[in-house]
């Protein structure tokens, strides 16, 4: 069966395709739900690094001409999934409700008799596979899409946008949820996962698969949620405040009477401070040896936006004149003293629990010594 025939922009892509090789190629759409160009270092996007997708660009063709079909979600994956403009199939937005796409005078889900690539392929006697998201219909209160299946598909995982979500992402009839087994924040590296799965299952034979990762579109979801690291701090915060005044009992006269009530439970239970320390430092390296972009002081968790700082900042020494001489200082001095004091180069009065001092960095602290001397 010749695949041209059936998808006119197929016919043009797959010269580019066969003067590589003789044999049916194997095809690998990779389409990022939310990502522009300027997000991609081979275009000459600078936020976030992107290596790998930068040497696929250098070791084969990157387009420098090119046009979509449309700049919403639903349209453009029905464009590239049927060579036809998303207008011809009566997609002009993205596929939300049943009010919602009569309002937009669309239907409520790509019609599965239209052209399909993957069923170009399968005919042609290609494995094929889709994994990621769909959003071509089903979802919400859409229960009558057709199943991935219809369009050419013998393999499929997806999202809630579609008529046959995965049950280990769509816990809830929402994007995602604390249900899901695989968390927002796996999902990529789940569908990449079933996609090397797919490929090497079926790598003696050709195949075409379609992997939507869909993580840059929002909700935003980071591992360390708000709400997990506050009450991660609260935690600290209490340890903190335990241990303080445990110890201003043994060491100081100045016990306070919370200080002696917490001695006398330690002598009754048979705790001592050692080990409740144990306990502190235990829920402080909770995170140890992970790659986490911030640090904070534990001393002062109550301020954890305040105290809260860049790991790079202090990921080595550098050394800085100090009077005579010269003392390790972080590497990311300047951000991490900008961050709790702006301009900390003047002059200003300090606050502090332990009354107010007057820096002026230009003048020797010999200086002040003398003047509280006299």
């Amino acid at each position: 069966m010749n695949i041209k025939k059936h998808l006119p922009w197929l016919g043009a892509l797959l010269p580019i395709i066969n003067a590589q090789a003789d044999t049916n190629p194997n095809v690998v759409i990779i389409y990022i739900d939310d990502m522009g160009i300027g997000d991609i270092g081979c275009y000459g996007g600078k936020f976030v690094a992107t290596p790998n997708i930068d040497k696929l660009a250098q070791d084969g063709l990157l387009f420098n001409q090119y046009y979509s079909s449309a700049p919403v979600s639903s349209p453009s994956r029905c464009g590239l999934t049927t060579g036809l403009f998303p207008i011809e199939v009566g997609i002009n937005t993205f596929l939300n409700d049943k009010a919602s796409n009569k309002r937009c005078e669309q239907r409520n889900y790509l019609d599965d008799k239209l052209p399909s690539m993957a069923r170009a392929f399968q005919n042609a006697g290609y494995a094929t596979g889709h994994i990621g998201k769909w959003h071509m219909g089903g979802g919400r209160d859409v229960h009558n899409a057709p199943s991935i299946k219809n369009y050419g598909f013998d393999e499929y995982l997806s999202t809630y946008e579609s008529p046959d979500p995965d049950p280990a992402i769509t816990a809830s009839k929402w994007i995602w949820c604390d249900n899901d087994s695989i968390k927002r924040w796996k999902r990529t590296e789940y569908f990449v996962d079933k996609s090397i799965d797919f490929i090497k299952r079926h790598k003696d034979s050709p195949f075409f698969l379609n992997l939507w990762p869909d993580d840059m579109h929002t909700p935003w979801v980071p591992e360390f949620k708000q709400k997990e690291r506050k009450s991660w701090a609260k935690k600290i915060q209490f340890y903190w405040t335990v241990l303080y005044t445990w110890y201003r009992f043994d060491y100081y006269e100045n016990a306070t009477v919370f200080g002696k009530l917490l001695h006398g439970i330690g002598m009754l239970l048979h705790v001592p401070m050692v080990k409740a320390y144990k306990g502190y430092e235990k829920l402080c390296t909770r995170f140890k040896g992970k790659d986490t972009e911030y640090v904070c002081d534990t001393v002062f968790i109550r301020y954890l936006e305040k105290n809260t700082w860049k790991r790079e900042w202090f990921k080595e020494a550098v050394y800085m004149p100090f009077e005579n001489r010269k003392i390790p200082v972080p590497v990311g001095y300047d951000g991490r003293l900008t961050a709790e004091y702006g301009d900390y180069m003047k002059p200003a009065k300090a606050p502090t629990m332990h009354g107010g001092l007057i820096l002026d960095p230009d003048v020797p602290y010999t200086e002040y010594l003398k003047k509280e001397n006299k």
